[in-house]
């Protein structure tokens, strides 16, 4: 009798556990981005998705509404970040964040699968009406706050985030330049991982080499507004400006 209930056990949870793995949800959160961080103060709402299905997940993350006109017009404000898409793939402990350059060509790189170190505090606080726990880390040059509710057993959450013992339902920086904050959980028809899949197999460059390419990016733009600003320039009223600044550091 003990051998047929331990088979039946083990019947259910390999069912249980392939559930687990075909499941799909759609976690959507809100928030707000300040794209000039460390620069000023334009803080914009945004809304990001955040595909699971078992083992993979896929992150976007787009504005609300179109840029507003600057007030400086001489000003380059560049969107060239490695916040926007993020694929994460927890059976082979990969990443790939998504690039676009000027010319709106997308590109793709490898980074490591939640390097970050937490630390777990005793904080609770109810987010959405679930109690979640406060964890803390530094992870490239900022500290990042995340509430996480241990009940669910998915170690994800938004943009590079991860690797908690539960679903990340809040996530902020300590500037509070990025901030957000899940909206709802559903279920989903199975989303296409296969073009994401695909990219895995091929040769993808990592994080130094993207740190070069946006280095390589920014000095050919530096470059051109210079040579518009060549010649006699008494009679200009201003001269445009690039200020350089990128989420995660490239130096």
């Amino acid at each position: 009798m003990k051998k047929i209930n331990l088979i039946i056990l083990l019947l259910f949870f390999i069912h249980t556990n392939a559930q687990q793995k075909d499941s799909s949800l759609l976690i959507s959160y809100t928030g707000q981005f300040n794209s000039l961080f460390g620069r000023g103060e334009d803080h914009r709402p945004y809304k990001a998705l955040l595909h699971v299905q078992g083992d993979q997940s896929l992150f976007t993350m787009k504005p609300l509404y179109s840029n507003s006109e600057q007030n400086n017009s001489t000003m380059v404000d560049l969107q060239i970040d490695s916040l926007f898409t993020v694929y994460k793939d927890l059976e082979s402990n990969s990443l790939l964040f998504e690039f676009m350059d000027m010319d709106q060509r997308s590109h793709y790189y490898a980074d490591t699968l939640y390097p970050m170190n937490w630390v777990i505090t005793n904080d609770k606080k109810i987010v959405n009406g679930i109690e979640c726990i406060k964890a803390i880390t530094q992870f490239k040059g900022r500290e990042y706050i995340a509430w996480y509710d241990s009940t669910t057993q998915i170690s994800n959450g938004p943009w590079k985030l991860g690797g908690l013992p539960g679903l990340i339902h809040e996530a902020y920086d300590k500037e509070q330049h990025w901030h957000f904050i899940i909206n709802t959980i559903s279920k989903e028809n199975r989303f296409d991982f296969s073009y994401h899949r695909e990219l895995m197999k091929r040769p993808i460059k990592g994080y130094p080499a993207y740190a070069a390419d946006v280095k390589k990016l920014f000095s050919a733009i530096e470059g051109m507004i210079a040579a518009q600003q060549t010649g006699d320039c008494l009679t200009c009223e201003t001269k445009s400006t690039l200020k350089i600044n990128t989420w995660e550091p490239i130096y």
